[in-house]
């Protein structure tokens, strides 16, 4: 899909690199595609941080 960046499951770094004040976060919380993974409370937290920090909020 255009406008949208994939990344590799469990790439922190490169999900901190890819969020910008003008790209936020979307994130799919339970990965279903080869069995449930889902994200840990931590990663989720985290994440929620550094958009809240590039928001300003």
């Amino acid at each position: 899909m255009p406008h949208f960046t994939h990344l590799t499951w469990g790439d922190h770094a490169g999900l901190e690199a890819a969020i910008t004040d003008r790209k936020p976060a979307v994130i799919e919380p339970i990965k279903a595609e080869s069995g449930i993974r889902s994200v840990p409370e931590q990663c989720l937290k985290g994440l929620r941080n550094l958009v809240a920090k590039l928001a300003r909020f």
